[in-house]
C-alpha cells in the first residue's frame, strides 16, 4: 500500500498531470525518506535496477523541493 514519505531532493513537475518517478526509499531515525532514481528514460534499465518504490506526484503539484511530503508505493521486485 503507499505510504507517505519525504523527498531528499527536489523534483521538476508539471501542473495537470499525475506523474510516477522510480525511486529510492529509506527508512531513517525520522521516518522513511525518498530520492528519485537517476536515469528515469525507458531506455536506461539502471534506474529501474536501484528502484524499490515508485513516487507519485499528483496533477496538482509543482516542483515539489527537498522536504515536500510525498507518497510512495513500494515495489517488490521479487514478488
Amino acid at each position: 500500500p503507499p505510504r507517505p514519505a519525504v523527498l531528499e531532493t527536489p523534483l521538476r513537475k508539471k501542473a495537470g498531470r499525475l506523474e510516477w518517478v522510480l525511486g529510492v526509499v529509506r527508512e531513517t531515525a525520522r521516518g522513511p525518506v525518498v530520492r528519485p532514481c537517476d536515469h528515469q528514460g525507458s531506455h536506461m534499465l539502471s534506474g529501474r535496477a536501484a528502484a524499490n518504490c515508485l513516487i507519485a506526484l499528483p496533477p496538482g503539484m509543482i516542483d515539489p523541493p527537498a522536504g515536500a511530503s510525498v507518497q510512495v508505493e513500494p515495489l517488490a521486485w521479487d514478488a
